[in-house]
Protein backbone atom coordinates (compact mmCIF):
# COMPACT_ATOMS: atom_id res chain seq x y z
CA UNK A 1 0.00 0.00 0.00
CA UNK A 2 2.26 2.56 -0.78
CA UNK A 3 4.51 3.67 -4.33
CA UNK A 4 7.78 2.73 -2.82
CA UNK A 5 5.85 -0.88 -1.88
CA UNK A 6 4.94 -1.28 -5.28
CA UNK A 7 8.26 -0.58 -6.73
CA UNK A 8 9.98 -3.22 -3.90
CA UNK A 9 7.44 -5.93 -5.00
CA UNK A 10 8.63 -5.51 -8.52
CA UNK A 11 12.04 -6.81 -7.29
CA UNK A 12 10.13 -10.18 -6.31
CA UNK A 13 8.59 -10.11 -9.60
CA UNK A 14 11.23 -10.26 -11.70
CA UNK A 15 13.50 -12.02 -9.51
CA UNK A 16 11.27 -14.81 -8.15
CA UNK A 17 8.19 -14.95 -10.50
CA UNK A 18 10.15 -14.45 -13.87
CA UNK A 19 12.63 -16.79 -14.73
CA UNK A 20 15.57 -16.03 -12.43
CA UNK A 21 18.34 -17.61 -14.30
CA UNK A 22 17.60 -16.23 -17.96
CA UNK A 23 20.11 -15.10 -20.09
CA UNK A 24 17.59 -11.77 -21.87
CA UNK A 25 15.49 -9.88 -20.51
CA UNK A 26 14.28 -8.19 -23.54
CA UNK A 27 10.59 -10.12 -23.76
CA UNK A 28 9.96 -8.57 -20.21
CA UNK A 29 8.64 -4.78 -20.57
CA UNK A 30 7.94 -2.44 -16.78
CA UNK A 31 5.19 0.00 -17.62
CA UNK A 32 5.44 2.91 -15.29
CA UNK A 33 2.08 5.26 -15.55
CA UNK A 34 3.00 7.64 -12.89
CA UNK A 35 6.66 8.99 -13.46
CA UNK A 36 7.71 9.30 -10.30
CA UNK A 37 8.56 5.88 -9.66
CA UNK A 38 11.10 5.76 -12.51
CA UNK A 39 14.09 6.13 -9.18
CA UNK A 40 12.59 3.72 -7.34
CA UNK A 41 12.21 0.82 -9.86
CA UNK A 42 15.55 1.59 -10.45
CA UNK A 43 16.83 0.57 -7.28
CA UNK A 44 14.67 -2.17 -7.27
CA UNK A 45 15.69 -3.71 -9.87
CA UNK A 46 17.61 -7.18 -9.40
CA UNK A 47 21.56 -7.18 -9.40
CA UNK A 48 21.56 -9.90 -11.69
CA UNK A 49 19.75 -7.95 -14.39
CA UNK A 50 22.87 -5.86 -15.60
CA UNK A 51 20.99 -4.40 -18.50
CA UNK A 52 18.50 -1.84 -18.51
CA UNK A 53 16.79 0.51 -21.34
CA UNK A 54 14.29 2.98 -19.87
CA UNK A 55 12.87 4.96 -22.93
CA UNK A 56 10.84 7.76 -21.06
CA UNK A 57 11.63 10.99 -18.75
CA UNK A 58 11.87 11.73 -15.27
CA UNK A 59 10.26 15.14 -14.53
CA UNK A 60 11.88 18.53 -12.84
CA UNK A 61 9.16 18.56 -10.42
CA UNK A 62 10.25 14.87 -8.90
CA UNK A 63 14.22 15.62 -8.39
CA UNK A 64 16.42 16.47 -5.48
CA UNK A 65 17.77 20.08 -7.14
CA UNK A 66 13.90 21.14 -7.90
CA UNK A 67 13.31 20.70 -4.45
CA UNK A 68 16.60 22.66 -3.37
CA UNK A 69 15.76 25.50 -5.23
CA UNK A 70 12.52 25.65 -4.63
CA UNK A 71 13.43 26.03 -0.75
CA UNK A 72 16.41 28.81 -1.69
CA UNK A 73 13.30 31.09 -3.47
CA UNK A 74 10.97 30.03 -0.50
CA UNK A 75 13.88 31.61 1.50
CA UNK A 76 14.80 34.58 -0.19
CA UNK A 77 10.99 35.91 -0.93
CA UNK A 78 10.39 35.92 2.57
CA UNK A 79 13.55 37.11 3.82
CA UNK A 80 13.21 39.84 6.42
CA UNK A 81 15.46 43.25 7.27
CA UNK A 82 16.06 44.06 10.88
CA UNK A 83 18.30 47.30 10.16
CA UNK A 84 21.46 46.35 8.61
CA UNK A 85 21.10 42.54 9.17
CA UNK A 86 18.86 40.29 6.96
CA UNK A 87 17.14 37.83 8.46
CA UNK A 88 16.14 33.99 7.12
CA UNK A 89 12.66 31.98 8.39
CA UNK A 90 14.02 29.44 10.42
CA UNK A 91 11.76 26.82 8.48
CA UNK A 92 13.15 27.74 5.42
CA UNK A 93 16.44 27.26 6.44
CA UNK A 94 15.96 24.04 7.80
CA UNK A 95 14.84 22.87 4.77
CA UNK A 96 17.36 23.86 3.33
CA UNK A 97 19.72 22.04 5.49
CA UNK A 98 17.31 18.95 4.89
CA UNK A 99 17.94 18.90 0.96
CA UNK A 100 19.67 15.39 -0.03
CA UNK A 101 21.59 17.42 -1.95
CA UNK A 102 22.75 19.84 0.17
CA UNK A 103 23.87 17.45 2.63
CA UNK A 104 26.03 15.59 -0.38
CA UNK A 105 27.20 18.91 -1.42
CA UNK A 106 28.51 18.95 2.83
CA UNK A 107 30.08 16.00 3.06
CA UNK A 108 31.53 16.14 -0.36
CA UNK A 109 33.72 18.46 0.60
CA UNK A 110 34.36 17.33 3.68
CA UNK A 111 33.22 20.23 6.02
CA UNK A 112 33.56 19.18 9.54
CA UNK A 113 33.08 22.45 10.60
CA UNK A 114 30.46 23.13 8.35
CA UNK A 115 28.73 20.52 9.82
CA UNK A 116 28.87 21.26 13.20
CA UNK A 117 27.69 24.92 11.92
CA UNK A 118 24.36 23.29 11.05
CA UNK A 119 23.99 21.72 14.39
CA UNK A 120 24.64 24.85 16.65
CA UNK A 121 22.33 26.29 13.92
CA UNK A 122 19.44 23.72 14.84
CA UNK A 123 20.29 24.19 18.34
CA UNK A 124 19.75 27.77 18.80
CA UNK A 125 16.04 27.13 17.43
CA UNK A 126 16.16 30.60 16.66
CA UNK A 127 12.62 31.73 14.76
CA UNK A 128 14.42 34.40 11.88
CA UNK A 129 17.98 33.35 11.47
CA UNK A 130 20.69 36.31 10.88
CA UNK A 131 22.49 35.77 7.99
CA UNK A 132 25.55 36.82 9.69
CA UNK A 133 25.28 33.30 11.35
CA UNK A 134 24.57 31.83 7.81
CA UNK A 135 28.60 32.61 6.45
CA UNK A 136 32.14 31.63 6.44
CA UNK A 137 31.37 28.62 4.26
CA UNK A 138 31.21 28.43 0.31
CA UNK A 139 28.51 26.88 0.04
CA UNK A 140 26.18 29.07 2.68
CA UNK A 141 27.97 32.36 1.15
CA UNK A 142 26.75 31.17 -2.08
CA UNK A 143 22.82 30.04 -1.08
CA UNK A 144 22.54 32.58 2.00
CA UNK A 145 22.76 35.43 0.23
CA UNK A 146 19.93 37.60 0.23
CA UNK A 147 18.79 39.70 -2.58
CA UNK A 148 15.45 40.37 -2.55
CA UNK A 149 14.80 44.10 -1.37
CA UNK A 150 11.02 44.87 -1.61
CA UNK A 151 8.85 42.09 -2.19
CA UNK A 152 6.33 44.41 -3.20
CA UNK A 153 8.57 46.28 -5.73
CA UNK A 154 8.21 45.67 -9.62
CA UNK A 155 11.34 46.30 -10.70
CA UNK A 156 13.44 45.38 -13.50
CA UNK A 157 17.09 45.22 -11.78
CA UNK A 158 15.79 43.41 -8.79
CA UNK A 159 14.30 40.29 -11.07
CA UNK A 160 18.03 40.66 -12.64
CA UNK A 161 19.64 40.32 -9.22
CA UNK A 162 17.30 37.72 -8.31
CA UNK A 163 18.00 35.57 -11.73
CA UNK A 164 21.73 35.92 -11.38
CA UNK A 165 21.74 35.21 -7.88
CA UNK A 166 19.76 31.36 -8.95
CA UNK A 167 22.30 31.12 -11.48
CA UNK A 168 25.19 31.56 -8.97
CA UNK A 169 24.04 28.72 -7.07
CA UNK A 170 23.28 26.74 -10.23
CA UNK A 171 27.29 27.28 -11.03
CA UNK A 172 28.21 25.95 -7.63
CA UNK A 173 26.19 22.98 -7.48
CA UNK A 174 26.53 21.90 -11.02
CA UNK A 175 30.11 20.70 -11.44
CA UNK A 176 29.99 19.01 -8.23
CA UNK A 177 26.83 17.25 -9.31
CA UNK A 178 28.55 15.70 -12.53
CA UNK A 179 31.66 14.24 -10.65
CA UNK A 180 29.08 12.07 -8.20
CA UNK A 181 28.05 9.10 -10.52
CA UNK A 182 24.84 9.03 -8.08
CA UNK A 183 23.46 11.72 -8.44
CA UNK A 184 24.81 12.71 -11.96
CA UNK A 185 21.02 12.81 -13.17
CA UNK A 186 20.48 16.21 -11.39
CA UNK A 187 23.27 17.65 -13.23
CA UNK A 188 21.05 17.35 -16.60
CA UNK A 189 17.77 19.25 -14.15
CA UNK A 190 20.70 21.75 -13.57
CA UNK A 191 21.05 22.75 -17.07
CA UNK A 192 17.75 22.74 -17.55
CA UNK A 193 17.12 24.58 -14.85
CA UNK A 194 19.83 27.26 -15.94
CA UNK A 195 18.42 27.72 -19.54
CA UNK A 196 15.03 28.07 -18.00
CA UNK A 197 16.19 31.03 -15.94
CA UNK A 198 18.31 32.44 -18.35
CA UNK A 199 14.90 32.66 -20.65
CA UNK A 200 13.00 34.68 -18.18
CA UNK A 201 16.25 36.89 -17.27
CA UNK A 202 16.57 37.73 -21.40
CA UNK A 203 13.01 39.01 -21.03
CA UNK A 204 14.09 42.10 -18.57
CA UNK A 205 10.39 41.82 -16.98
CA UNK A 206 9.25 44.47 -14.44
CA UNK A 207 6.95 41.91 -11.92
CA UNK A 208 6.99 40.58 -8.67
CA UNK A 209 9.75 38.97 -7.20
CA UNK A 210 6.90 36.30 -6.32
CA UNK A 211 5.36 36.62 -9.80
CA UNK A 212 8.61 36.14 -11.03
CA UNK A 213 8.50 32.55 -9.21
CA UNK A 214 5.51 31.29 -10.18
CA UNK A 215 6.41 31.93 -14.39
CA UNK A 216 9.84 30.08 -13.54
CA UNK A 217 7.64 26.90 -11.90
CA UNK A 218 5.45 26.90 -14.65
CA UNK A 219 8.33 27.11 -17.25
CA UNK A 220 9.69 24.13 -15.11
CA UNK A 221 6.82 22.16 -14.55
CA UNK A 222 6.64 20.71 -18.09
CA UNK A 223 10.05 19.73 -18.23
CA UNK A 224 11.87 16.34 -18.24
CA UNK A 225 15.30 14.97 -18.64
CA UNK A 226 14.89 11.65 -21.37
CA UNK A 227 17.35 9.01 -21.24
CA UNK A 228 19.32 7.33 -23.37
CA UNK A 229 19.86 3.50 -23.78
CA UNK A 230 20.15 0.43 -26.68
CA UNK A 231 16.07 -0.36 -27.17
CA UNK A 232 17.51 -4.16 -28.39
CA UNK A 233 19.05 -5.17 -25.34
CA UNK A 234 18.21 -5.49 -21.06
CA UNK A 235 15.30 -4.90 -19.68
CA UNK A 236 12.54 -2.47 -20.92
CA UNK A 237 11.49 0.48 -18.25
CA UNK A 238 8.95 2.67 -20.15
CA UNK A 239 5.46 4.61 -20.13
CA UNK A 240 2.56 3.30 -21.81
CA UNK A 241 2.71 5.07 -24.59
CA UNK A 242 6.24 3.96 -25.21
CA UNK A 243 4.16 0.36 -26.00
CA UNK A 244 2.60 1.17 -28.85
CA UNK A 245 3.28 -1.23 -31.45
CA UNK A 246 5.46 -3.39 -29.09
CA UNK A 247 4.97 -6.81 -27.97
CA UNK A 248 6.30 -8.46 -24.44
CA UNK A 249 5.76 -12.03 -23.36
CA UNK A 250 6.19 -10.55 -19.36
CA UNK A 251 4.65 -7.02 -18.64
CA UNK A 252 4.49 -5.43 -15.40
CA UNK A 253 2.22 -2.46 -15.15
CA UNK A 254 2.73 -0.48 -11.88
CA UNK A 255 0.43 2.10 -10.58
CA UNK A 256 -2.79 0.69 -12.16
CA UNK A 257 -5.33 3.00 -10.16
CA UNK A 258 -8.20 4.30 -11.29
CA UNK A 259 -7.44 7.76 -12.26
CA UNK A 260 -3.64 7.11 -13.21
CA UNK A 261 -3.72 4.28 -15.36
CA UNK A 262 -6.29 5.49 -17.08
CA UNK A 263 -4.91 8.81 -16.83
CA UNK A 264 -7.88 11.09 -15.98
CA UNK A 265 -6.40 14.64 -17.57
CA UNK A 266 -8.23 17.20 -19.35
CA UNK A 267 -6.71 19.77 -21.89
CA UNK A 268 -8.06 23.43 -21.34
CA UNK A 269 -10.52 24.62 -23.76
CA UNK A 270 -13.03 27.05 -24.26
CA UNK A 271 -14.56 24.87 -26.28
CA UNK A 272 -17.75 22.80 -23.95
CA UNK A 273 -17.79 19.11 -24.67
CA UNK A 274 -21.45 19.41 -26.14
CA UNK A 275 -19.61 21.75 -29.51
CA UNK A 276 -17.02 19.47 -29.87
CA UNK A 277 -19.11 16.35 -30.29
CA UNK A 278 -21.22 18.44 -32.46
CA UNK A 279 -18.23 19.02 -34.62
CA UNK A 280 -16.60 16.05 -34.69
CA UNK A 281 -13.91 17.13 -32.11
CA UNK A 282 -12.31 14.79 -29.76
CA UNK A 283 -14.20 14.18 -26.55
CA UNK A 284 -13.76 12.52 -22.95
CA UNK A 285 -14.78 9.30 -24.62
CA UNK A 286 -12.03 9.77 -27.04
CA UNK A 287 -9.09 10.16 -24.79
CA UNK A 288 -10.95 6.99 -23.06
CA UNK A 289 -10.91 4.85 -25.55
CA UNK A 290 -6.92 6.09 -26.80
CA UNK A 291 -6.21 4.52 -23.29
CA UNK A 292 -7.80 1.21 -23.37
CA UNK A 293 -6.40 0.69 -27.00
CA UNK A 294 -2.75 1.09 -25.35
CA UNK A 295 -3.64 -1.53 -22.89
CA UNK A 296 -5.56 -3.83 -24.58
CA UNK A 297 -2.75 -3.48 -27.13
CA UNK A 298 -0.31 -4.04 -24.62
CA UNK A 299 -1.42 -7.35 -22.72
CA UNK A 300 -3.02 -8.89 -26.06
CA UNK A 301 0.25 -11.33 -27.01
CA UNK A 302 1.67 -11.26 -22.97
CA UNK A 303 2.04 -14.74 -21.87
CA UNK A 304 2.00 -13.21 -17.99
CA UNK A 305 0.56 -9.77 -16.67
CA UNK A 306 0.94 -8.37 -13.21
CA UNK A 307 -1.08 -4.88 -12.41
CA UNK A 308 0.04 -3.48 -9.08
CA UNK A 309 -2.29 -0.53 -7.39
CA UNK A 310 -2.03 1.62 -4.55
CA UNK A 311 -4.92 0.41 -2.07
CA UNK A 312 -3.95 3.67 0.27
CA UNK A 313 -6.94 5.80 0.39
CA UNK A 314 -5.68 9.60 1.06
CA UNK A 315 -6.26 12.95 -0.15
CA UNK A 316 -8.01 12.53 -3.97
CA UNK A 317 -6.62 9.27 -3.88
CA UNK A 318 -9.27 6.66 -3.26
CA UNK A 319 -7.07 3.74 -3.57
CA UNK A 320 -9.61 1.86 -6.61
CA UNK A 321 -8.29 -0.37 -8.24
CA UNK A 322 -8.16 0.48 -12.20
CA UNK A 323 -10.89 -0.59 -14.86
CA UNK A 324 -9.67 -2.45 -16.57
CA UNK A 325 -8.77 -4.76 -13.67
CA UNK A 326 -12.79 -5.09 -13.21
CA UNK A 327 -12.98 -5.37 -17.24
CA UNK A 328 -10.54 -8.28 -17.14
CA UNK A 329 -12.46 -10.05 -14.70
CA UNK A 330 -15.89 -9.46 -14.98
CA UNK A 331 -16.61 -8.54 -18.63
CA UNK A 332 -13.68 -10.59 -20.75
CA UNK A 333 -13.98 -13.63 -17.57
CA UNK A 334 -9.97 -13.63 -17.49
CA UNK A 335 -9.10 -15.95 -14.47
CA UNK A 336 -7.59 -12.99 -12.87
CA UNK A 337 -5.25 -14.24 -9.45
CA UNK A 338 -5.33 -11.37 -6.96
CA UNK A 339 -2.72 -11.27 -3.87
CA UNK A 340 -3.06 -8.92 -1.07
Amino acid sequence: PSLIGQAQYVRKILGDDIQAGKTSWLDTAVVLPEEALLMPVLQAVPADIQRINVTMGYPMAASELWSLMSDVMKMQVHVRRKGEECMFYHKHVWSVFSNALFRRLVEGESMEACRDKIAQIKQAAKYYIPQSELSGFPIFDVIFKPVVDDMTLADKEQIRKLAEYQQSVISYIAPRLSKDMNVALEADFAKEYWCAVNRLKAMDLAILPATYVRLLDSLLAVVSVPFSGEPLRGLQIMGPLETRALDFRNVVILSCNEGMFPRRSVSSSFIPPELRRGFGLPTYEYQDAVWAYYFYRLISRAENVWMLYDSRTEGLKGGEESRYIKQLRYHFNVPVNSYI
